[in-house]
């Protein structure tokens, strides 16, 4: 019992802040994409 909170309270935090890390991170290089394309179109 103590232990399936104790998992829960550490664990549940360290994967919801993985996932939104990888999610921002995929957002970021998207943008680093198109800016880089746009750039590419310019010259």
């Amino acid at each position: 019992m103590f232990w399936d909170f104790f998992l829960f309270v550490i664990i549940g935090p360290l994967i919801a802040f993985f996932i939104y890390y990888l999610t921002e991170d995929r957002k970021r290089a998207d943008k680093y994409r198109a800016e880089r394309d746009r750039c590419r179109l310019i010259f």
